[in-house]
Parts: structure tokens; C-alpha cells; sequence
């Protein structure tokens, strides 16, 4: 009786194993096909933009003829791909990880070109090793974007810094300094808005908002007005 009643015990575990597996299955199917479909599909554009998460797979294919182009798939991770008012180029971050220095690439969906831009040398004016790297890439309009810059290596991916980069000329420049920690930066209705941590609380755990906040927006005519002139903000905001 008790080798029986184990016997069942035994039988009853296997049949809910099988349903287990099956659920399983289910979500590993699931999970790739989402994985494969993350689509950022615009009926403005004559693209649909691609993204494989699981491939580190960046594409891009056209609507009308259906012909596809990979743009990036090398091993590790890239940015978001941000496409440029214009719908002309994309720009991105690659690699975008942990302690690694990024660059900046852009793709002209035209002739299918990708060039690649240290815009640390850029910058900085030098082939020498600068512990700095994209974090976060907004196009201010076709030619312009404008890059928040960290600190490379390091546990705090947070920058207290903006720059800009014209795509056409290769000009390039400081245009934004905080005390703080800059978040994160947008750009919607001709307002630049940015998000900033105030300094003194940047190493507390910021994603149970335990860290105080500022949003502040500067109007874009403001932004080109500063770049040509050659002139820096220094923004400064109460908590």
C-alpha cells in the first residue's frame, strides 16, 4: 500500500510536470517572438526600425519594397536609435554597457551608409584616453544633436554635462553645465526639458525615488542662440 500510494504521488507530480513544461514552452515562444517584433513603425516614415533585443539586431526595412538592412549587429547592447526630425538619419549609442566607452553612430537611411564618430576626440581634442562616453542622444533638429555625457567607468551613470555635435560639419561643443546630476534630457514642442538629481543625492537609490528631482525646460531658439554664439549655460535650480 505504501509503494502504491507513492506510485500515484509520483504519476500525479509527472502529469503536472508535463504542464509545467508546456507553460514554460509557451513563454519561451512568447518571449522571443516579442523579443523579434519590437517595431517602431511610424506611418510618416517610409522605414519600419527593427530592434532585436535578443540578437543585439538593429534593422531597418523599407515599406514599400519590403528590402531590409541590418545597421547594427554586433555583439553587446546600443542605445535607443533616435530618428532625426527629417526621418533621414538614425543615431545611436554602440556599445552601450557597463563601464565600457560608447561611440556615436549615424545612419543615412537614403544611401544606407553608417559612419562611426569618436565624439570624445572630437570634443576634447585628443586621441588620448578620456574617461567619458554618451549616455543619452536628442536630435535638436536635422543636423544637430545634442549628447549627455558621463563618466565612463564607474557605479554612477549620470552626467552633469550636455554637449551638441552637427553631423554635417563635425561641429561640436559644450553647451550645458549643473552643479547637479543631469537624468535625463527630452526634446518635445521646441522645449528642451531636462530632468536633473539634485548632487548631494545622486548615490541614494534612485529608482525608489528616495532622490530629490527638478525639471526645468529651455526654450530651443535659446539652445541655437548659445551655440552660435559659443556660449555655455550654466543652469542652476532650487530643490
Amino acid at each position: 500500500m505504501v509503494n502504491k500510494n507513492k506510485s500515484k504521488k509520483m504519476r500525479a507530480l509527472t502529469g503536472l510536470g508535463k504542464y509545467v513544461f508546456f507553460a514554460v514552452f509557451i513563454c519561451i515562444v512568447t518571449s522571443c517572438q516579442h523579443s523579434k517584433n519590437n517595431i517602431n513603425e511610424n506611418s510618416d516614415e517610409e522605414f519600419i526600425l527593427i530592434i532585436n533585443e535578443k540578437q543585439n539586431k538593429l534593422e531597418i526595412q523599407n515599406k514599400e519594397s519590403g528590402n531590409s538592412f541590418v545597421i547594427n549587429d554586433e555583439s553587446g547592447r546600443f542605445s535607443n536609435p533616435q530618428i532625426s526630425p527629417n526621418k533621414e538619419n538614425i543615431a545611436f549609442i554602440y556599445p552601450f554597457e557597463f563601464e565600457e566607452l560608447g561611440y556615436v553612430y549615424i545612419y543615412n537611411v537614403n544611401s544606407n551608409e553608417k559612419r562611426e564618430v569618436n565624439l570624445i576626440s572630437l570634443l576634447y581634442g585628443t586621441d588620448d584616453y578620456v574617461d567619458k562616453t554618451p549616455f543619452e542622444l536628442v536630435w535638436l533638429n536635422e543636423a544637430l544633436l545634442l549628447v549627455k555625457l558621463g563618466h565612463g567607468h564607474g557605479t554612477i551613470g549620470y552626467s552633469n554635462e550636455i554637449f551638441y555635435f552637427n553631423i554635417e560639419n563635425n561641429d561640436s561643443g559644450k553647451l550645458l553645465t549643473t552643479c547637479d546630476f543631469i537624468e535625463k534630457i527630452n526634446i518635445s514642442n521646441n522645449m528642451l526639458e531636462i530632468i536633473l538629481i539634485r548632487e548631494d543625492d545622486v548615490i541614494k537609490d534612485v529608482e525608489r525615488n528616495e532622490a530629490a528631482r527638478a525639471t526645468t525646460v529651455i526654450d530651443c531658439s535659446e539652445i541655437y542662440q548659445l551655440i552660435n554664439n559659443g556660449e555655455i549655460l550654466e543652469l542652476e535650480l532650487d530643490f
